[in-house]
């Protein structure tokens, strides 16, 4: 899960690990960012058990606003 600014320059990582199925809430708590439209992308895959080679499921960009 990454942020990004309008520009598409890479604000910040909130997780760049596999995690196993399930729900998760993860919190952005920028500091010394401005208010303003900013652009998250969430990436999942799945891992083969056998090979551990992942293959991706799911790649999503939408945007957000932060908000003072």
């Amino acid at each position: 899960l990454k942020i990004y600014n309008i520009s598409g320059q890479e604000i910040e990582t909130l997780t760049n690990r596999m995690h196993p199925a399930g729900e998760y809430k993860i919190t952005w708590q920028p500091k010394n960012m401005p208010s303003g439209v900013y652009l998250y992308k969430i990436q999942a895959a799945a891992t083969r058990e056998n090979t551990g080679q992942a293959k991706q499921l799911f790649l999503e960009t939408k945007k957000l606003i932060f908000q003072k």
